[in-house]
């Protein structure tokens, strides 16, 4: 699949799963920084040890590889570990931490229950924050969210509006 395939396909789970497009394109910004724009099984550049389009490390990762790799696999693990749902079949953990530690926020106080980011309770800003720090969870020093809130924006932008991507 192109990056094109994957972000429109992405984009209709999570909708027709019902995370509402905000917290959808949050979601998606978060994704598209972590895997490099949408690819699937892209690893770490560092060396991290982080897998696909949600860069999986540690168990997370032995977790995803023990369900499966593929793109249909990423996606409904990361359903599993954003929501709870279905974690017998997965083999996931709940991942949402709230309130993340200050390693991860670089000492900012922050709070997003599981349910407002559900619910899509934010604008843009907030629930790409909340996804960045609450689920994904990289170092304050590497975690580059203003581009991450700018990719939502984007993708926002494009598939809220109805407008077809580029």
């Amino acid at each position: 699949m192109n990056s094109s395939e994957v972000r429109n396909y992405l984009w209709n789970f999570l909708r027709n799963k019902g995370l509402p497009e905000n917290s959808t394109a949050a979601v998606m910004g978060n994704i598209y920084v972590e895997s490099d724009g949408f690819k699937i099984d892209v690893e770490e550049y560092s060396g991290g040890g982080g897998y696909g389009l949600c860069q999986w490390t540690g168990s997370r990762r032995t977790q995803l590889e023990s369900y499966g790799i593929s793109f249909s696999h990423q996606l409904y693990f990361l359903w599993s570990e954003l929501t709870g749902e279905d974690t017998e079949i997965t083999g996931a953990d709940l991942q949402w931490i709230n309130p993340p530690s200050n390693s991860v926020t670089g000492g900012e106080d922050f709070d997003c229950s599981i349910d407002e980011f559900i619910e899509g309770d934010g604008d843009i800003d907030f629930l790409t924050t909340a996804f960045c720090y609450c689920w994904e969870r990289p170092a304050p020093e590497t975690n580059h969210l203003d581009d991450r809130i700018e990719w939502a924006y984007e993708f926002y932008d494009t598939y809220a509006t109805g407008e077809e991507p580029t």
